[in-house]
């Protein structure tokens, strides 16, 4: 890590406080083999939708882009490249040696998906296990220049959550704790596989499919394996409408009736498109929330307009 990363983390208010705990004795989740996807992560009881799933200090960090090393690096590309990996792979050892001894059998463990390109062993987790976080990235300004200069991080337990474009949890970094921190974005039932998309699931399912090449993963959920030309258009149009949704719906605010039947009817069809497409667990879906808020603000339905504003709360509290 650069002198000027370190800097700005050391400096962080509070850093570093302790790591957050999720509620109760018992950790929510744990670590086994799945029937088809190697090791994943189970919830070992119910969720609530906002919960602390857990949160965990990475094992290893590193540059992002580990090519954006080979332009320091006299020669040509492809020799440079080469040069750099190999020197990447020595520092990692060293790495890798100091960790203890459970930290060193969970990191070598994990998925290696870049075996053909020159990578050692150890290089090549990093880059397939890596969470890109935004927080911690060299440079003096107050954000990096490029997504080049952020860092990336290997976790144990985080590092094992399976990809689902029907995900049930959000990631976060918490910088003065130096820690992941996972949430649940829907209510995991005990027993069910937490997943995490590695992907934009906004995005149309050739789009997904192209980003997901990289891990040697074919995505076979609900939505990849029922996409039509219609559900693309639908994921790649839905942040944008939930805003326009949420625009009109602020006509109840101005005195002007709204919704009409059929305007309610429709509002409703959407958030069904938008759930049956899993895409209630992006932070666009507020704007569906909020829009039904208004829709029953102006059909008289208070209950329902409670209801709404406490998971909006909770939605707001997640993103």
């Amino acid at each position: 890590m650069s002198e000027a990363a370190k800097s700005r983390l050391f400096n962080m208010p509070g850093f570093p406080k302790p790591v957050p705990k999720p509620r109760g004795r018992v950790q929510p989740y744990e670590v086994k083999m799945t029937p088809n996807m190697g090791m994943g992560v189970f919830a070992t009881r119910d969720i609530k939708m906002g919960e602390l799933v857990f949160a965990e200090r990475p094992l290893f960090g590193g540059p992002k882009n580990i090519n954006m090393l080979s332009l320091e690096v006299p020669g040509s590309g492809f020799l440079a490249q080469k040069l750099v990996l190999d020197e990447y792979e020595k520092l990692l050892e060293l790495c890798v040696e100091r960790m203890s001894e459970a930290n060193r059998t969970g990191y070598t463990g994990l998925t290696n998906s870049h075996k053909e390109d020159g990578s050692g062993p150890l290089t090549g987790i990093s880059r397939t296990n890596g969470y890109g976080v935004a927080e911690v990235f060299d440079g003096v300004g107050p954000k990096p220049i490029s997504d080049d200069f952020r860092y990336a991080f290997v976790g144990n337990t985080a590092s094992r959550i399976n990809h689902s474009c029907l995900h049930n949890v959000v990631r976060t970094f918490d910088i003065a704790a130096f820690a992941f921190v996972f949430t649940a974005v829907l209510d995991i039932k005990a027993g069910e596989q937490i997943f995490y998309p590695y992907c934009n699931i906004e995005a149309s399912v050739a789009v997904r499919r192209r980003q997901l090449a990289p891990y040697g993963i074919v995505c076979e959920c609900r939505v990849c394996t029922n996409a039509t030309p219609e559900s693309d258009k639908f994921r790649e149009e839905y942040r944008s409408s939930t805003v326009e949704l949420f625009a009109q719906a602020q006509q109840v605010m101005t005195g002007k009736s709204w919704p009409t039947n059929d305007e309610f009817r429709e509002l409703l069809i959407f958030q069904k498109a938008a759930i049956e497409e899993g895409l209630h667990a992006v932070s666009a879906y507020q704007g569906i929330l909020g829009a039904l808020t208004f829709a029953h603000m102006g059909r008289g339905h208070v209950a329902k307009v409670q209801e709404l504003q406490v998971k909006m709360q909770k939605f707001a509290g997640i993103f």
